[in-house]
């Protein structure tokens, strides 16, 4: 029933048709036939209707003479590329009167079906969107059950929408995927390699989402509840906390995370607005254990990444920060960061004492992981380096008594005289 009305109005009257004579005459007959076929309803005048269609060929000069005539949307007269009956036809529907060129979206001569995700994309932009595929020829579809191309947007109602399109839908992409078709004049198709990257970025992305998910802990509560970290969140404040492992006031500390302090000075730490400074130190005071691996294995990573002539200068730093750090307070709260800190420093401080002094130090102070010497070992240090000056004063007295008896001794000539 669908097809017998596909040229008529509401009203069940005859769409009413005009064809550019220009038009080649075999053309012009399989337009007629088309139209006024008894299942299409459609009926072919000799001038140009009030209201109704006009086909023409638009890359001709006489069809872009018509179009500037004739055309009057708000009238209800539309001039539109003679291919558009043809495309209602084989799509079984009628496209909007949009197409003003030849169309570019075509799958076996027929429009190519294209499902546009607004929930993704967002309600304007699909609207939009699909105006534009229109104007070349596509079908917008309401649904994905017969999508040849499923187009989404960003973000996480984007990879909902990816996994429960991916077993239906033989292709799914992002908008500018349309707008890359119609500069190149072609669809453009992703070969293999390029759809299995996209896959193993997508997978690495929820794996990575999954794991620091964990952080969290515990049961979900309700939305309405509590403001949760996104994965997003807590992985720029990983970056955040490797970024401020040596910092004066440790990260525990309160300035740390205080208003007028990073959170607010920095434009790259957007993403710490979402939560109160408090929720986020308390992120990673109450989660200390967790994000302990996590900053190490971070922090291993920029260091392998390092240039080999910045690496000894950025250990030389960061041991001298730790070491003043535990120097004000001991390891604190953080034990098991500083011992790990400690391993990742000393698996890249691989340099001479004397280039290293601070390293040379904190050898002699910190053991194994952190752990400080045996006391007993102190004691027989510093009776060592006691005795060592109690020799170095001996030997500078010496050293006074012969220059005295030098000054007091005669010359060489009084004593012969004597």
């Amino acid at each position: 029933m669908a097809a017998v009305q596909l040229f008529k109005t509401p009203d069940l009257d005859r769409e009413l048709f005009y064809l550019d004579p220009s038009l080649p005459r075999g053309l012009r007959r399989d337009l007629i036939a088309l139209v006024e076929a008894s299942k299409h309803g459609g009926n072919v005048l000799e001038y140009p209707p009030r209201q109704g269609y006009v086909l023409t060929d638009m890359t001709s000069a006489s069809g872009l003479a018509l179009f500037r005539e004739k055309d009057s949307p708000d009238g209800g007269r539309y001039v539109l590329h003679y291919q558009w009956a043809q495309l209602c036809v084989r799509s079984a529907t009628k496209l909007p009167p949009t197409l003003r060129r030849p169309p570019l979206f075509l799958k076996h001569l027929r429009p190519l079906r294209i499902y546009v995700h607004a929930g993704s994309l967002g309600h304007a932009a699909a609207e939009k969107l699909s105006a534009r595929i229109h104007r070349h020829g596509g079908q917008c579809l309401d649904n994905h059950h017969r999508a040849d191309v499923a187009i989404i947007g960003l973000g996480r109602e984007a990879d909902r929408a990816s996994e429960l399109l991916k077993d239906s839908v033989p292709t799914i992409t992002t908008s500018d995927w349309v707008a890359r078709c119609i500069g190149k004049g072609e669809i453009i198709v992703q070969d293999r390699d390029e759809v299995a990257a996209d896959a193993t970025l997508a997978a690495q992305t929820r794996l990575l989402r999954e794991a620091v998910q964990q952080i969290v802990g515990g049961p979900r509560r309700p939305r309405n509840c509590r403001n949760g970290f996104s994965a997003e969140e807590l992985r720029h404040f990983l970056m955040f906390l490797v970024d401020n492992v040596g910092s004066e006031y440790g990260l525990c500390g309160n300035r740390l995370y205080q208003p007028n302090s990073n959170f607010t000075w920095f434009g790259q730490l957007h993403w710490g607005r979402r939560h109160t400074w408090m929720s986020w130190r308390e992120r990673y005071v109450k989660h200390q254990q967790e994000w302990t691996p996590l900053i190490a294995d971070e922090l291993e990573k920029r260091l392998a990444l390092m240039a080999a002539e910045k690496r000894p200068v950025f250990v030389e730093s960061m041991a001298l920060r730790m070491n003043m750090l535990r120097a004000q307070n001991g390891n604190g709260q953080e034990p098991e960061l500083f011992e790990a800190v400690d391993d990742v420093l000393s698996n890249h401080g691989s340099l001479h004492q004397h280039r290293s002094p601070s390293l040379a130090a904190s050898s002699r102070n910190v053991g194994h992981r952190g752990r400080h010497a045996d006391p007993e070992e102190e004691e027989e240090e510093e009776e060592e380096e006691e005795e060592e000056e109690e020799e170095e004063e001996e030997e500078e007295e010496e050293e006074e008594e012969e220059e005295e008896e030098e000054e007091l001794a005669p010359p060489d000539g009084d004593a012969e005289f004597l």
